[in-house]
């Protein structure tokens, strides 16, 4: 018979065929072919180059040699080892016992091949049926043949993706090649039913596949290792001790010898399926420890038998063979199988986790880096994590998540779930303010490893604890959250008898004496660089300080700023290097710098996020004016030292602009009430000394004179600086296109590198920064009231020439320093024109009140009615009088009251007016009786007395009183 006709006989009619080839104790070559032709050319190819030949018995729907990928099967088949350590010594032994089986279950003649030392034999079937289809009844045929004496290979008979040998091949296993060819041609093709109906259906010793139900298939799944659960005898044989495991494995333990083979088969599915720790010693199969006392015991017969079961059998299998032992069991109903009682967690062997962590950009060297493409837009790379041993008694299961394992008094196994994935306390801190905090670690099986900050506050209260869980992403409901608050809680007694705490720094910058300086989760120091800890306060600014791209392509765009005429944009890019220097000038907090331009894409923001850049993402760093001035002030606080940049600040309201210029320099925000429910102020850090860099549509001291009548303080704390547009046209417009991808690709660079240079250099450094102050105080003729744009210049312009020095930047900075010598000499002829001439303040609040005082001279007695009669109508005050005018010798007597509530309403600083009024007005509290010359009879009163010219008096025409006239 040939090769082609032998495997038309036995194989499915569609689908791929798969034929092997395996030379010595090589690796398996496998080819798929959709053709018989093609199976028996690649057969012949094989055994030519001395190789020994297999097929499948299954046709497949692709080209993958798996059980659960065959498509058609058309034989029923056995494979009978032969020879010396066989159960058959010769082949004749094996034919022998084959025809006996044959005859008692009055079975069709089958195929019979030599497989060169075995016997091989096929039922060939009438059609191909589906695996489904075909499975019970190989089992069926497996079990009979087990039950009967007849020794087959148990693995072989119910295997859809089974390998046998190829008739016309040869046997390449011993010395010398032995042929393989068909010795019995088979009777005509039979139905798998009819088949079926000659075998015993009581032996079948697995449920068929079309009769379970979707759980069973579920609970046989988990019982092949399929899941993260395992199966340890040992709880099996507990339980059954204490009364509560299986009555039916009891009796297998104490009389094997009467278990009828059946009864025997049952047991064994559940052993095979079980580990044995706590059992015996060794790795002795849990099927040897059940069938070792029998008296017919033979391991290897135990061995092959046990291979032969694929799914563990149901408690109605063990009732049926042997009814009665499970009338009583406190399980049933409540299980499927005994396997159920065995049932255990598989706790993780080591302490490293598999996850899948997402890439977003693309990497060219993700190819080396073992990232898989999953789609279009979701990257992902497999990595390791080391995960802690958790506390006891929570165990971490293979796969990850959290479990509570413990012994009831018996010692039968309990165990609870309480999270899904894993998740523990890697750090204990503690925060100025906020007392204790913890970092928490969990893990994503898609996500990656996250992490987030909870006070010891919010795990120790049940709805504050499930609030910061699912905020961040752990899902505890309202069931599971006493169990996790209990797992956490475990964690932080198991962290504080390990040691102290971590202190945590609630601020970004210098730490004391500036030994060291912190950026994002950073420490900073002259030689080494540490990890900070996230605070609660500075968890959420700490991806701001990531690095990206490279040094080098930094350095290129940088040398965008430097182009002569761009210090505008230098100066605001150099506050960065200047920021963290302003902690050697002794008294300044801050200062502002303010570029503003009536224009849109004039390029205000460029120079702002440039300077970002340098210490890390600048669309992260810089601020958006449509956000709060608490928000700012925040970010001051938490910056500390680093630059506060925030563009469009033109959005804020005249007092927000008014009391932000007078905030950053104070080096501390406004004192507030906790957000926390508790009656208690906000914390407030460590003073900040920092640069501000800020950009408007109008600036920040005319935004503030809406709300201040003068805002010469506001002034002497920002540098204003009208922007030039610098670039025009297409080129330009493409130069900067250029400039803003390379910037949104490289950062966070040159930020650890300057700094280490200055606290290396530390002492240079201050004294550098007081020589140039030094000189630029002499080149400017500064007075005191300009010592906020003084530091913020030297600070930038020093900054500069270190990052020159080191080589971040390579800028003309001759050019910039007599730009800040300019621009700082613009500030202070605009500031002169703001000084306060305190006749004209005084002259507005006579206006503002013309029809409330009194206007008479020092002569006039009311009890002469010639002399009275000379007042106009307009003198006399209405429905106020808040002062009094002698004009003929130029004295105004004001009551301080009403006075007073005028300067508040126009932002005027009453000690101030009061002072400028006693040089130079000589004022004086005085008591004057201010209706002395009219028929009024007010007495005498508490005034100040000033000299006032009726010249200095405006046109009352255009007064607040007059309009309302």
């Amino acid at each position: 018979m040939d090769t082609k006709q032998f495997l038309g006989a036995v194989l499915g009619g569609e689908g791929y065929y798969c034929v092997a080839g395996k030379k010595n104790e090589g690796s398996m070559k496998q080819q798929f072919h959709n053709s018989l032709d093609a199976v028996t050319e690649a057969a012949n190819n094989f055994d030519g180059q001395g190789h020994d030949v297999y097929f499948a018995l299954s046709s497949f729907a692709d080209k993958n040699r798996k059980s659960d990928n065959a498509r058609d099967l058309k034989s029923l088949f056995l494979d009978i080892d032969c020879g010396t350590d066989k159960p058959y010594q010769t082949q004749s032994d094996a034919l022998k016992a084959l025809r006996t089986f044959r005859k008692t279950y009055t079975l069709p003649k089958p195929f019979i091949v030599n497989s060169g030392r075995g016997l091989h034999v096929y039922w060939t079937l009438d059609k191909s049926y589906s695996r489904e289809e075909w499975k019970p009844v190989a089992s069926q045929l497996k079990a009979t043949c087990l039950q009967d004496g007849l020794d087959i290979d148990p693995v072989v008979t119910d295997d859809a993706a089974r390998l046998l040998r190829i008739p016309n091949t040869r046997n390449f296993k011993g010395e010398q090649p032995l042929p393989v060819v068909v010795v019995l041609e088979g009777d005509l093709e039979v139905e798998l039913a009819a088949f079926a109906d000659k075998l015993p259906a009581e032996l079948i010793p697995i449920p068929s596949i079309n009769s379970s139900s979707q759980e069973d298939l579920e609970d046989m799944e988990r019982a092949k290792g399929l899941s993260k659960y395992r199966y340890n005898f040992k709880n099996i044989i507990t339980s059954t001790r204490s009364g509560t495991g299986c009555a039916h494995i009891e009796r297998a333990i104490l009389k094997p010898d009467e278990l009828t083979y059946p009864e025997w088969l049952h047991t064994l599915s559940i052993a095979k399926r079980c580990d044995t720790d706590g059992v015996e010693e060794g790795t002795t199969p849990a099927v040897h420890l059940i069938s070792k006392r029998a008296t017919n015991y033979d391991p290897e017969e135990t061995r092959k038998i046990s291979e032969s079961i694929e799914y563990p059998h149901t408690c109605v299998k063990f009732d049926e063979d042997y009814p009665g032992l499970c009338k009583d069991c406190g399980h049933k109903g409540k299980i499927k199988s005994p396997i159920a009682l065995c049932s255990e967690i598989k706790i993780a062997q080591d302490n490293t986790e598999t996850i899948q962590v997402p890439v977003v950009p693309e990497d060219p060297e993700e190819k080396e880096a073992g990232v898989v493409v999953e789609s279009p837009t979701l990257r992902v790379k497999t990595t390791k994590v080391t995960v802690p041993d958790y506390p006891k008694p929570y165990e971490r299961p293979n796969g990850g998540g959290v479990v509570h394992v413990t012994s009831d008094a018996e010692g039968n196994r309990e165990e609870a779930s309480v999270l899904d994935n894993t998740l523990y306390v890697s750090k204990r801190m503690i925060e100025d303010g906020k007392g204790p905090s913890y970092e928490i670690r969990h893990l994503s099986p898609h996500e990656g490893e996250r992490s987030f900050l909870a006070t010891q506050t919010e795990l120790t209260s049940v709805e504050s604890f499930r609030n910061v869980m699912n905020k961040n992403d752990v899902l505890v409901g309202s069931e599971e959250v006493k169990k996790a608050m209990s797992y956490v809680k475990a964690w932080m007694k198991k962290l504080i008898n390990a040691g102290p705490a971590t202190y945590v720094k609630p601020q970004f910058g210098w730490t004391e004496h500036c030994k060291s300086f912190v950026l994002g989760d950073k420490e900073i120091f002259a030689d080494t660089v540490k990890d900070n800890p996230a605070g609660t306060r500075t968890a959420q600014y700490i991806p701001m300080f990531q690095q990206k791209g490279s040094l080098d392509e930094w350095k290129e765009l940088a040398k965008f700023y430097g182009q002569k005429g761009f210090e505008q944009h230098q100066y605001m890019f150099g506050l960065s290097f200047g920021s963290p220097l302003m902690e050697f000038v002794s008294g300044i907090s801050g200062a502002i710098y303010n570029l503003t331009s009536t224009e849109t894409g004039i390029g205000k923001t460029t120079g702002m996020w440039g300077g970002a850049s340098v210490w890390g993402d600048h669309k992260q760093i810089v601020l958006i004016g449509k956000d709060t001035d608490n928000s700012a002030w925040n970010r001051a606080e938490i910056m500390k030292n680093l630059p506060l940049y925030i563009d469009e600040i033109s959005n804020f309201k005249a007092e927000q602009a008014s009391n932000f210029c007078y905030s950053i320099s104070d080096g501390m925000q406004k004192n507030r009430m906790s957000n926390e429910g508790q009656n208690a102020e906000r914390f407030r850090a460590e003073v900040w000394a920092l640069s501000c860099g800020t950009t408007g549509n109008s600036s920040l001291t005319q935004v503030a004179s809406t709300f201040r009548e003068n805002p010469k303080g506001e002034a002497g704390r920002v540098v204003s600086v009208t922007a030039k547009k610098l670039l025009k046209g297409d080129e330009d417009t493409l130069r900067a296109n250029e400039l803003n991808d390379k910037l949104a690709a490289n950062y966070g660079w040159a930020g650890p590198i300057f700094i280490q240079h200055v606290i290396k250099n530390k002492a240079e450094v201050e004294q550098e920064v007081k020589d140039i102050r030094t000189k630029m105080i002499k080149e400017l003729k500064s007075e005191a009231q300009d010592r906020f744009w003084v530091a913020q210049g030297v600070t930038t312009y020093v900054g500069c020439k270190i990052a020159k020095k080191i080589g971040l930047i390579d800028w003309d900075l001759d050019n910039l320093w007599r730009w800040i010598i300019h621009t700082i000499l613009a500030q202070k002829h605009d500031l002169q024109e703001m000084d306060m001439d305190i006749n004209d303040v005084v002259a507005q609040f006579y206006m503002d009140n013309v029809r409330s005082i009194l206007r008479i001279s020092s002569t006039t007695d009311g009890r002469d009615p010639v002399i009275l009669a000379t007042l106009e109508p307009q003198d006399i005050p209405t429905h106020k009088f808040i002062g009094r005018h002698e004009t003929d010798i130029n004295k105004f007597y004001i009551r301080v009251g009403p006075f007073k509530r005028w300067c508040s309403d126009h932002k005027y600083d009453w000690s101030t007016i009061k002072s400028l009024m006693v040089i130079h007005m000589n004022a004086k509290n005085v008591k004057k009786n201010m209706g002395k010359g009219t028929k009024a009879a007010i007495g005498v009163t508490h005034v100040l007395e000033c000299t006032f010219a009726i010249d200095s008096i405006p046109n009352p025409e255009g007064s607040d009183e007059a309009k309302s006239e």
